[in-house]
């Protein structure tokens, strides 16, 4: 009797081994179910990462790879509609609108539209996010010469972020053409991020001020010695990230 009661527990105790090792396979499954869609949004994103950066520079991508950027961002959006998805599909449409509007191609209309209504997306999302400010700044300058828009929105970009060395190439050469529209406080940063800039590569600097006709400006900003301004005050809503 006691000979066959353990011929059935020995009988048993792989079963219970499956059991154990199913158990585990589909708390593997389901952790990897939940993982999916925050993998396959970055993914997705890669998929269009050298085409962005490109844009970025102020380059062309290639047709295929302005196509894959698109594509890449508009799936992503679809699964997980973060503030910065929105924000890169604005600067591609934003690049698309200067590039027709070059060319005098009435489409470009169109494509500033999107892109004006991405960057509102992505701010209504984060508002503190500087870069996003950035572009709305410069896209309502380009789209229609909205020059108080335009210091409207990079007084934005200077209150949620004000030192930001990596934007300083960006925003300061949009600071100068703005330059009478802006605060005592984002002009003082302004100043800094034209002494920065004039350091690291003062002739590029130099010549884009003489392209755009701010010679003048430019000179007067990097030899302001009066004393310092306040800065804006930072300011960092809760962004929301659902």
């Amino acid at each position: 009797m006691s000979a066959g009661h353990g011929r059935t527990r020995a009988r048993s105790s792989p079963l219970r081994g499956t059991a154990a090792a199913v158990a585990g396979l589909g708390l593997g499954c389901a952790l990897l179910l939940a993982a999916l869609p925050a993998t396959r949004v970055e993914l997705l994103l890669a998929v269009g990462d050298p085409a962005l950066a490109r844009v970025e520079r102020g380059l062309r991508p290639t047709p295929a790879g302005e196509e894959r950027l698109e594509w890449s961002r508009l799936a992503a959006r679809a699964i997980a509609p973060r503030p910065s998805i929105a924000r890169d599909l604005a600067v591609l449409h934003f690049a698309r609108g200067a590039r027709l509007a070059r060319e005098g191609d009435g489409r470009a209309a169109r494509e500033f539209e999107r892109a004006e209504a991405l960057f509102a997306e992505s701010l209504a999302r984060d508002p503190a996010r500087p870069e996003a400010w950035y572009g709305l700044a410069a896209l309502r300058l380009t789209r229609s010469g909205d020059a108080a828009g335009a210091a409207a929105a990079l007084r934005m970009s200077y209150r949620v972020a004000p030192l930001r060395p990596s934007l300083a190439d960006l925003r300061a050469p949009l600071g100068l053409l703005v330059l009478d529209r802006l605060d005592p406080g984002s002009r003082h940063l302004l100043h800094r991020e034209l002494r920065l800039l004039a350091r690291d590569d003062g002739e590029r600097l130099r010549a884009w001020a003489r392209l755009a006709g701010v010679e003048e400006e430019l000179r007067l900003a990097l030899s302001s010695t009066g004393a310092p301004r306040p800065a804006p005050t930072p300011h960092r809503p809760a962004p929301d990230r659902s």
